[in-house]
C-alpha cells in the first residue's frame, strides 16, 4: 500500500495514498493522485462545496489513523496493585484494633472481591445501627489501601 509520508521531524503518522485517491476519485472526479506530466492530466477545476466535502474526509481519515496510535488507557487497577492490596487487607485483619475494623478487613479479606466488598461496606446508606461503625472502619481501611473513591 502506498502512503503519504510526512516529515520525520514533526513525527505525524503516514496516511494511506489509496485511502487519498479513493477520497479524490469519489469527491473530484480525480481518476489518480499520481503526477502524469501533462496539464489535461494533472490540473482539474472542481466546485469548493466538493473540495470542502473531500478536505473533511480527508481529514476525518487522517483522525481516525491518529486515533488507532493513541496508547491504550491503562487499566483502572494492574494485578499486581490489586494483589497488594488484598496481601495489606489480611494484614489488617489480623492486626484491626477495633471489633468493626476486624470484621470489615476479614469478611473483605474471604470474599472474591475484596475490593468491591469494602467498598459496599463504606457505603453508608444502610439502615441498620452498625452501618455507621462499618462504614467508618471501611473508609479509613480505603484509605490506608490509597483507594481514593471511597463509595
Amino acid at each position: 500500500m502506498n502512503t503519504l509520508n510526512h516529515s520525520d521531524a514533526n513525527n505525524r503518522p503516514t496516511i494511506p495514498m489509496d485511502a487519498l485517491t479513493e477520497i479524490a476519485r469519489q469527491r473530484l472526479d480525480i481518476v489518480t493522485l499520481e503526477q502524469r506530466g501533462r496539464d489535461r492530466l494533472d490540473f482539474y477545476d472542481c466546485a469548493v462545496w466538493t473540495l470542502k466535502a473531500a478536505l473533511k474526509d480527508s481529514y476525518l481519515l487522517g483522525h481516525e489513523n491518529a486515533a488507532k496510535d493513541l496508547p491504550q488507557p491503562p487499566a483502572p487497577e494492574c494485578s499486581l496493585v490489586r494483589d497488594l492490596r488484598i496481601d495489606l487487607l489480611e494484614q489488617f485483619a489480623q492486626t484491626a484494633t477495633t471489633d468493626a475494623e476486624r470484621l470489615v478487613a476479614h469478611t473483605s479479606w474471604t470474599t472474591d472481591d475484596p475490593i468491591a466488598t469494602l467498598r459496599a461496606f463504606a457505603d453508608s446508606s444502610g439502615a441498620n445501627a452498625l452501618t455507621p461503625t462499618l462504614a467508618t472502619a471501611a473508609q479509613d481501611i480505603l484509605r490506608r489501601l490509597r483507594i481514593a473513591d471511597t463509595a
